[in-house]
């Protein structure tokens, strides 16, 4: 395998990453706000669990999902493999 192989595959492998987390990134921008506090309450993510003191409301969960997903969106592209 020469340079220009190389140079090739590593440009193929980080388009393959850009269009997986574009396409991750379309299927979690359909859940509705509702559809996420579904998915936190059903995993009870609102109760205490162990012996951490308190818990985090459910909007509070669904608003730092949602900031994880634009986190994803907007980030820089891919690194090199």
């Amino acid at each position: 395998m020469d340079v220009d192989e190389r140079v090739r595959g590593k440009a193929e492998y980080r388009n393959r990453l850009a269009c997986g987390r574009r396409f991750l990134v379309k299927l979690l921008e359909q859940l509705s706000d509702a559809q996420l506090a579904d998915l936190f309450s059903g995993a009870r993510f609102d109760k205490p669990r162990n012996a951490l003191k308190g818990t985090t409301s459910i909007p509070e969960w669904v608003r730092v999902f949602k900031s994880r997903v634009r986190t994803i969106s907007d980030g820089p592209p891919c690194p090199d493999a």
